[in-house]
């Protein structure tokens, strides 16, 4: 599949996994049909606009390891930086998931990993497996964590420990494994993706909102301690986003009502100031935005991806 583009004029259209790109004209009165691959299911502007080069966030050939790529945020993710022309290597637990969601993509452009980001050996193992297979390693999204129901004194420990478990150790397993990869590229970053909840705890979530708190903290100590090799540290705090997790959140919950409905109620119950969910593809462009080099002076930054729930001043 060609990644060449005709006419960088051209308006797109995204239809099941690739781009319907139009050239306006060949000089000869006749309209070519270029298809290119790309995943994604939306339709995208011309990429200029009155010759006008909209922005290149300069991650074409970047190597980028994200974790939890089967579904959900993780896979928006890697979707994204397809289409922004990176080179990925994805993990998740289930291989029949992570397969499924990634058909057809050449291997020299991604990579398929499977093991849990809470078992350190493994990670490392399947990071280091990605260096040798692309040759080096420029940037990493760290997004990986269920969440668990509950209040603070209704949460039995173990929960508690399991919420600090998938979410802070797991950040840790990733961050140890690719540092001293990440010192070769000559603009490393790293995003972890975290929730609006490490800085507005949610009652009804006391472990998840505990947990992360503490990886909030993580992410600046980190930001603080690799600012020295170069490579920034930034989080992406996502609010209520419509998931599996969410549906199955739904499911158990008891009520007699529609997904649909179910949701207007939790976006009035958490007084989502945009006054719906958020999508997978909402939070996407944002991390790729702060792995893009373009983003070379940020580090250290917390970015709500929220529909404005837990804004600060």
């Amino acid at each position: 599949v060609s990644r060449k583009v005709v006419n960088r004029t051209a308006p797109s259209l995204h239809i099941g996994g690739a781009v319907l790109m139009l050239k306006q004209s060949n000089g000869y009165g006749k309209r070519l049909l270029l298809v290119r691959f790309i995943v994604d299911a939306t339709y995208s502007p011309a990429p200029t606009i009155r010759g006008r080069c909209l922005v290149d966030l300069n991650l074409t050939g970047r190597v980028i390891y994200v974790t939890g790529g089967s579904r959900g945020v993780g896979r928006a993710v890697v979707e994204r930086l397809l289409a922004e022309g990176a080179v990925v290597a994805t993990c998740a637990r289930d291989s029949k998931v992570l397969t499924n969601a990634f058909v057809g993509i050449p291997s020299d452009r991604l990579q398929l990993g499977f093991c849990d980001v809470e078992n350190r050996e493994a990670v490392r193992a399947d990071i280091d497996h990605a260096v040798q297979h692309f040759g080096r390693l420029d940037a990493v999204v760290a997004n990986a964590g269920a969440g668990t129901m509950g209040g603070v004194l209704d949460t039995p420990p173990n929960e508690f420990n399991a919420q600090f478990s998938i979410k802070l150790h797991s950040v840790m397993n990733v961050i140890d494994a690719v540092r001293l990869h990440l010192i070769g590229s000559d603009a490393p970053a790293i995003v972890v993706v975290n929730g609006v909840t490490a800085h507005v705890p949610d009652p009804d979530m006391a472990a998840v909102s505990t947990a992360r708190a503490a990886v909030a903290s993580l992410v600046h100590l980190l930001a603080l301690r690799f600012a020295s090799d170069g490579i920034r540290v930034n989080a992406v705090n996502l609010g209520a986003i419509v998931t599996d997790r969410q549906r199955q959140r739904h499911a158990v919950s008891g009520e007699n009502e529609d997904f649909e409905q179910w949701c207007a109620r939790e976006v009035d119950r958490r007084s989502i100031p945009l006054g719906r969910m958020g999508r997978p593809a909402d939070v996407a462009p944002m991390v790729a935005l702060l792995l893009s080099p373009l983003s070379g002076y940020i580090t250290g930054a917390s970015v709500d991806v929220s529909g404005g729930l837990g804004v600060r001043p």
